[in-house]
């Protein structure tokens, strides 16, 4: 598994389908990809998006391509490019002269160790990383995370002359999980190394809810996954309402200026969409009617 801080921001924004919980999918429960009209403005879009590079959700359907090609610019959570990465380089790593096993006791670095090795990840991977960070590392399984959905379609973007814009910056996002207390950072740390042997089937599990586009049901395979983590529930808790409540709005607030202006294909991770404090309600609530094109 190759370290490196393109493929830590993508497994960030990946947590949403590996411990979400506590929204219903409500009025839009299938479909990725939504219109977003009301009179007198452009009509944009927004497409749920799986942080994955498997062919299957690579191939893109010809509608998707349409509708990208017919707006005039692309909005993505993170826009993925040089300067990210180097704004990020110092943002993985304890700056204060400690290492990990100082600051997550001995008998979890040794977990750490351990499960390091069974994915081919030598104990100096870890040395010097924040928690959160270790936690990231084990969150998704081995794949390709170089060509994702997201940076190819902003590809396609870029290509056909869009304006390319992201809703936030690398370090808000680090900051929802740096002001994490080390407390809540050990415990989802333990409890990512406890179900990694379990992490592929279910990522399997919420793929195939994706390939079928069916929100409702990605919703309660990550209900049902957050029912399982008792010891963890309430640190996630606190992480989720960060993670996803706090940055639905950053992200609405952002993005409805240029909604206003222009046609704008608008690419989040699918969990971002569904639910009462979703992005899709939160849009109907400023007046936009909601329509599934696919």
């Amino acid at each position: 598994m190759k370290t490196n801080s393109n493929l830590i921001s993508i497994k960030l924004v990946f947590l949403l389908f590996v411990f979400s919980f506590g929204c219903q999918a409500g009025n839009f429960d299938k479909g990725l990809l939504f219109s977003i009209e009301r009179p007198g403005t452009p009509v944009s879009y927004i497409f749920g998006s799986i942080h994955s590079g498997d062919p299957r959700v690579l191939a893109f359907s010809d509608r998707l391509r349409e509708t990208l090609s017919s707006t005039d610019q692309f909005m993505m959570e993170i826009k993925m490019d040089q300067s990210v990465i180097f704004q990020s380089l110092t943002g993985l790593w304890l700056m204060d002269g400690r290492k990990l096993p100082d600051v997550v006791g001995e008998r979890l670095y040794q977990m750490v160790v351990e499960a390091g090795e069974q994915a081919g990840m030598p104990e100096m991977t870890f040395t010097y990383m924040k928690p959160w960070v270790v936690m990231m590392l084990f969150s998704l399984p081995p794949g390709n995370y170089q060509q994702i959905v997201d940076v190819e379609l902003m590809k396609m973007a870029a290509t056909s002359g869009q304006r390319v814009i992201g809703l936030e910056s690398i370090q808000e996002q680090f900051d929802v999980f740096d002001k994490m207390s080390i407390s809540d950072q050990k415990i989802l740390l333990e409890n990512t190394l406890k179900n990694y042997p379990l992490l592929s089937k279910q990522f399997e599990t919420l793929f195939d809810a994706y390939l079928d586009r069916d929100l409702a049901r990605l919703q309660q395979i990550a209900d049902k996954q957050m029912q399982q983590q008792t010891g963890a529930r309430q640190a996630i808790e606190r992480l989720m309402e960060r993670l996803l409540d706090d940055r639905n709005q950053r992200m609405l607030e952002r993005m409805l200026p240029e909604i206003e202006n222009r046609a704008n294909f608008i690419v989040v991770g699918a969990l971002h969409l569904p639910g009462e404090k979703g992005l899709l309600t939160l849009l109907e609530q400023q007046g936009f009617n909601i329509s599934v094109v696919e």
